[in-house]
C-alpha cells in the first residue's frame, strides 16, 4: 500500500468504551468466543476478561513469567512460559490450567498460533518451528527455519513465520511440515496478522531503528490461490511468483 496516510487513524482518536485494571505486567492478549484473555507476568497468571461486563472474570495460575504471545485454540488458551520452560493449556470452559507441555521457548518476544490441527511456537533462536497436537497433547514434530524466526500466524491452509534476522518470511505446508518459500521482506520483520477475505493478506510489522527506538512499520503481504495450485506473493516491492 502505498499511500498509508489515507488509511491510518490515531489511536487517541478511537473512543474508550471501558477500562479494566489488571495490576502486575499485563502483556499479550488472547481472543475466545465468549472472553478475552491477557497474560500478567508480574503475577504468573492469565486474567480471563468477560466483554459482557468488562470485569476480570477469573485469575488463572500459569507457569513463571507467561511470554511469547497467547493462542485461543481447540478448547483451550495456549501460554508458553520462559522460566519454566513450558507450554500450558487452560480450558476456556473451566479457566482451569490442565496440563503443561515441556519446551524451551525462542524468544519471549515472539509469538504463537493456533490453527491447521496443531498449534505452532518456535523453540529456539535457530528458527526450530514446533507442531503440538491439541489432541495428545504432546510436540507432534518440527521444522527448521532460517535462524531467528519467532512469530508464527496461520492462514490460507499454512503457517507463515517471519525471521527477524534474515528479514523474511518463510511459508510452511502445515500437513507436510516443510518449508515451501522464503519470501524477503523489510528490515526486521516480527509481529503478523492474517486475513482471509481474499486469499490470505498478511501484515508484517517491520521493527527498525529510527528516531524513535523500536519504531515500527508496515508492509502488506498477500497470498493469493491459482488455479494450478500455484501462488503470487505481493508486497509493496512487487509480484513474485511462488512454487
Amino acid at each position: 500500500m502505498s499511500n498509508l496516510a489515507a488509511v491510518q487513524r490515531p489511536i487517541a482518536s478511537l473512543p474508550i468504551a471501558a477500562k479494566t485494571s489488571i495490576p502486575g505486567s499485563p502483556d499479550w492478549v488472547g481472543i475466545g468466543a465468549n472472553a478475552v484473555w491477557i497474560s500478567n507476568a508480574g503475577a504468573d497468571s492469565l486474567a480471563r476478561i468477560d466483554p459482557s461486563t468488562n470485569d476480570v472474570a477469573k485469575i488463572v495460575p500459569v507457569g513463571r513469567r507467561p511470554c511469547s504471545g497467547l493462542a485461543v485454540g481447540f478448547g483451550a488458551v495456549w501460554s508458553p512460559s520462559c522460566t519454566d520452560k513450558r507450554l500450558d493449556r487452560v480450558s476456556e470452559q473451566s479457566s482451569t490450567l490442565e496440563l503443561h507441555i515441556p519446551t524451551t521457548v525462542g524468544d519471549s518476544e515472539g509469538g504463537i498460533a493456533a490453527g491447521e490441527g496443531a498449534v505452532w511456537m518456535v523453540a529456539d533462536r535457530h528458527g526450530k518451528l514446533l507442531r503440538v497436537d491439541p489432541a495428545l497433547n504432546k510436540i507432534a514434530g518440527s521444522v527448521k527455519l532460517a535462524d531467528g524466526s519467532f512469530v508464527p500466524v496461520v492462514g490460507a491452509g499454512e503457517v507463515w513465520i517471519s525471521s527477524t534476522e534474515r528479514n523474511l518470511v518463510s511459508r510452511v505446508d502445515s500437513a507436510a511440515l516443510n518449508v515451501i518459500a522464503e519470501i524477503p521482506v523489510g528490515p526486521a520483520p516480527r509481529f503478523m496478522a492474517c486475513t482471509e477475505s481474499d486469499g490470505c493478506s498478511i501484515r508484517v510489522t517491520e521493527q527498525f531503528r529510527g528516531s524513535t527506538p523500536r519504531a515500527t512499520r508496515s508492509s502488506p503481504l498477500s497470498t493469493l490461490a491459482c488455479p494450478a495450485g500455484a501462488a503470487i506473493f505481493r508486497s509493496d516491492r512487487g509480484l513474485s511468483g511462488l512454487p
